[in-house]
């Protein structure tokens, strides 16, 4: 009886996110086409050795549709050609800016430094696009983002981008952020309330109006953390403003290309700056995880036991509860399939690699250790913010 009711729980456990996904995906949309008139947008992009990326992200923003654009490149101390390539751009179009960022204030971190200097230079346009240059944007991702923005009324706008992984670790770890986004994130209360403890955001791309963004603070407001997606949106809502996530799958794509080191850096940066500022019990964030690691860790324990029992049946040694295995079984099935199941659909849905879905409580495993060692470091040893340029994402 005390197993039924643990698999019944756990199958519980692993329903509510299912649903939750399910409702979420109605409100989790792509931007539609929208009239956009008289819109003249900012494109602010913080670069540090992007000469293989900056060429092709700048021109994809030139080559927008339906709305004005200028670009602001702040080359952040590149020892590449970075500056060389913006610097012929700039030349030939006089829609392209390159700046230079100078020294930082100690607790600063290099993205933010740069993204609040460009920010601050590109005084004319009421709208700043926030974009790293990895990114390439189709033509009509921002006339259609800002059509969002002005028809849902919100003063930040930012979204989740197709990414194509070339690293094992990328590939495993990444499509969790915007699953675990769907399947525990009310969506429905984050777009209709500016209550901190929903903020959400991707600082792949980023859409401000500009005068919240400076009311708020902007990156000034998060200058010592490294990532600056969460929490530039959690600083929007803690002044009143309401923010926004969309479905950018088919506007806008990534190519990552780092070693698993880099990865695992990256994001145990993001993870230490969220436990840093959530203030989110970290229990909380594990449990809910465990729920997705479960019906594997059950499943193969039951796997074990039915190998182990079967000698046991054969010699007459053992009973057969058919109840209990039927209604232990369909609890388990159920555990599996909502668990599973919308990770594959997820994956389908925002072209992800499908063996990652697989694999997903593999990644769940993963991650749960990432997370745990951000937390002991992050109890046992608590560093003073310096300053550095080294880019999170």
């Amino acid at each position: 009886m005390i197993a039924l009711l643990l698999l019944g729980l756990m199958a519980l456990c692993a329903a509510v996110p299912a649903a939750m996904f399910i409702i979420n995906l109605r409100r989790y949309v792509s931007p539609r086409f929208g009239y956009v008139e008289n819109e003249y947008v900012a494109v602010l992009i913080p670069a540090r050795n992007e000469a293989r990326n900056i060429k092709s992200c700048v021109e994809a923003v030139l080559a927008s549709e339906d709305v004005a654009v200028e670009v602001w490149v702040c080359d952040d101390g590149s020892s590449d050609a970075t500056t060389h390539i913006v610097r012929a751009m700039s030349e030939a179009d006089e829609r392209v800016h390159l700046l230079h960022s100078p020294e930082m204030i100690r607790g600063w971190k290099g993205k933010q430094h740069a993204c609040w200097k460009l920010a601050r230079e590109a005084i004319h346009a009421p709208l700043l696009l926030f974009l790293d240059a990895d990114v390439r944007v189709h033509p009509w991702a921002i006339a259609r983002a800002v059509a969002a923005l002005r028809r849902w009324d919100v003063s930040l706008l930012s979204g989740f981008l197709r990414t194509e992984y070339e690293g094992f670790l990328d590939a495993l770890l990444l499509p969790l952020m915007q699953f675990f986004l769907l399947t525990y994130m009310p969506l429905r209360k984050m777009q209709e309330s500016t209550d901190e403890r929903y903020s959400v955001a991707s600082s792949k791309l980023m859409l401000v109006e500009r005068g919240a963004y400076f009311a708020s603070g902007g990156h000034a407001a998060i200058r010592g953390v490294a990532d600056d997606g969460v929490l530039l949106a959690r600083v929007f809502r803690e002044h009143g403003y309401f923010t926004d996530v969309v479905d950018l799958t088919k506007l806008a794509s990534v190519h990552l290309r780092r070693s698993p080191g880099a990865t695992w850096a990256s994001l145990s940066r993001r993870i230490a700056d969220t436990f840093e500022m959530s203030g989110k019990p970290f229990w909380v964030t594990t449990l809910l995880k465990l729920a997705q690691l479960a019906p594997a860790v059950v499943l193969g324990w039951l796997l074990y036991a039915a190998i182990v029992d079967f000698s046991d049946l054969l010699h007459g040694s053992k009973n057969l509860d058919i109840d209990t295995m039927f209604f232990g079984g369909l609890l388990m099935a159920i555990a599996i399939i909502c668990a599973l199941v919308p990770r594959l659909w997820a994956a389908y849905r925002f072209k992800q690699p499908w063996w990652s879905a697989v694999m997903h409580p593999l990644g769940v495993a993963v991650l749960l250790v990432l997370e745990g060692s951000v937390w002991l470091r992050t109890k046992l040893f608590r560093p003073s913010p310096r300053a550095t340029r080294s880019y999170a994402e």
